[in-house]
């Protein structure tokens, strides 16, 4: 906190500790964290190149540029105006290599092609870094080397060089400001504070106590500097050119520098366009996305390709879009060709010279077009206009395809219903003949039924006269039958009575005798069967025992196999 509050000057004789004001103490830690940001970078950037880089062994490399975006708020101050140089400097870049690329194709092609005139801002620049005229990072870095210079001396000194510059503009009401015309737009800068953003110098003071630091990574972002050191003790004088460089000086050397690196790469460009301010998806802001288009310089660079040739297209290419367009004649004589043609290289003469044919077809003003060795090349709204009657032959074609599709799905409808009412007419026909030969064969059968019945009935009668007669003859041969056998009867049952009474009593007498032997014997036997029947009971008590706990045994094993398989 010392260090960033006071200052100390080193005069001849001793050496003064100036205490600081609020403001410069707040310059001095700004100053200071701008410079540990910018060493911390510089020391990651060249630990990942020592890791992922073999420079022995590297004969290219892939870069990619994170280009600054145009910048312009309500409030500009000396960082708009880097970044804005910046941008200029790269759309600069842009230009020339669009319009470089528009050339080499052209003369790649053999087309015959008029200069692209185009903006160039080299006026803006020379007003930002010229130095024989004194541009405003120049003026500023001589306003910095003077030990009284002011901002508002800077502000002075920018609208006396550049007053009749058209690029520059100075606004009356506000002696602090002054505005530069940029490609994508005028920008106002407010001079407060450029002279210290400019000199942005860390000093010694602050420099010493990060050099004290116990952490290593600081150290080593703050080498000591014992030999300049020694250097001011002996008193000897600083060189002339040992003075630290101001930002606007190094940012113009390190911008030189990225821009002598483009010029010698294969430059690849990717434009990202952010199409609302409030960060939701399917929300798309025309002017928004309109003026970001404008300040990435897109705008004058469609411009610039526009005005030649900005549309072309392979020879293979052409002849499968458009010749459709064609007369049918002509594309009925070349039929083989075009299928040749759609599956040919590039620069095949065969291709060339079929689309040359149907470009003289297809497009009655010859100056629209050109073509090349390997491409057909299109001035302005001609490929949209060949598109246009490419829509509107291929919706014609359509139509007609529809057409014959809709007849041909009628057709077939028809011809199914035809064999559906065909197929229905004999179903209804098959089921009133058969309801037909039903009712005959029902009325026939009944006629029979009839014709049977009567038959019966006539039988009938005559088997019950018959009957009847018969029942007659015989109830009377029955009743002396009858007769006869009552007189039979009673003499037999007197005999009965007789014979009865005599063999009942022999019968009862041995009976009795009988009975008695019978019983005995039975008693014995009975004896003799509960006896074994007893020692069974008892053998099968024994056996249920056993084949229980035999029983038992199993449904347990019979659960501890099941509860085994379960888990």
């Amino acid at each position: 906190s010392h260090a960033l509050c006071t200052r100390r000057l080193v005069t001849r004789d001793d050496v003064v500790t100036v205490p600081l004001n609020r403001e410069q103490s707040g310059d001095s830690r700004d100053a200071l964290a701008k410079a540990l940001y910018g060493k911390l970078f510089s020391w990651l950037v060249e630990r990942c190149n020592e890791k992922l880089v073999d420079d022995s062994a590297s004969t290219a490399f892939v870069g990619i540029l994170d280009i600054f975006g145009f910048e312009q708020f309500q409030t500009n101050s000396f960082e708009q105006l880097c970044i804005n140089y910046a941008n200029e400097r790269l759309q600069q870049q842009f230009n020339w290599d669009i319009f470089k690329a528009e050339q080499a194709e052209y003369e790649a092609e053999g087309i015959e092609w008029q200069a692209i005139e185009f903006v160039d801002n080299q006026e803006c620049l020379d007003l930002i870094d010229k130095k024989s005229s004194m541009g405003l990072l120049h003026l500023l870095d001589e306003e910095c080397k003077i030990q009284r210079g002011t901002d508002e001396k800077f502000a002075q000194k920018a609208r006396q060089t550049h007053a009749e510059h058209k690029d520059f503009d100075a606004p009356k009401g506000d002696q602090l400001t002054f505005a530069v015309k940029h490609y994508a737009g005028c920008v106002a800068y407010l001079c407060s504070g450029f002279r210290e953003k400019n000199k942005d110098t860390l000093h010694q003071d602050l420099a010493a106590v990060m050099q004290q630091s116990q952490a290593e990574v600081v150290l080593a972002l703050f080498p000591s500097e014992a030999p300049e050191r020694e250097s001011k003790r002996a008193g000897k004088p600083k060189a002339k050119g040992s003075d630290t460089m101001t930002v606007g000086s190094q940012f113009m050397t390190q911008l030189s520098s990225l821009m002598r690196t483009i010029n010698a790469t294969d430059v690849h460009y990717v434009r990202c366009i952010k199409p609302n301010t409030l960060n939701k998806p399917a929300i798309f802001d025309m002017a928004h996305s309109a003026h970001q288009l404008r300040c990435a310089g897109v705008l004058e660079a469609v411009r610039i390709s526009r005005m030649a040739y900005p549309n072309r297209m392979p020879h293979a290419s052409f002849v499968s879009r458009y010749a459709l367009l064609a007369p049918s004649e002509w594309q009925a004589a070349h039929e083989v060709d075009m299928a040749r043609a759609r599956a040919a290289a590039p620069g095949d003469e065969s291709a060339r010279a079929l689309c040359e044919g149907a470009l003289a077809l297809v497009v009655e003003d010859v100056a629209r077009y050109q073509l090349g060795k390997t491409k057909v090349f299109f001035r302005a709204f001609l490929l949209e206009a060949l598109e246009q009657r490419r829509g509107n032959a291929l919706a014609t074609y359509a139509v007609v395809v529809q057409k014959m599709l809709r007849s041909a799905l009628w057709s077939r409808r028809f011809r199914l219903l035809r064999l559906s009412s065909v197929r229905l007419q004999a179903l209804r026909r098959r089921q009133v003949q058969l309801s037909e030969y039903r009712r005959q064969r029902a009325a026939a059968i009944a006629l029979a039924a009839a014709g049977r019945g009567l038959r019966a009935r006539i039988l009938r009668r005559r088997l019950l006269a018959a009957v009847r007669i018969q029942a007659a003859g015989r109830a009377a041969a029955a009743r002396d039958r009858v007769y006869h056998l009552r007189r039979r009867l009673c003499a037999t049952r007197l005999q009965a009575a007789v014979r009865s009474h005599r063999h009942r009593s022999a019968f009862t007498a041995r009976r009795g005798a009988a009975l008695r032997l019978q019983s005995k014997a039975r008693m014995a036997s009975q004896r003799r069967a509960y006896l074994r029947d007893l020692a069974e009971k008892k053998e099968e008590a024994k056996l249920s025992t056993q084949l229980a706990k035999l029983q038992a045994r199993l449904q347990a094993e019979m659960e501890a196999r099941q509860n085994a398989e379960r888990a």
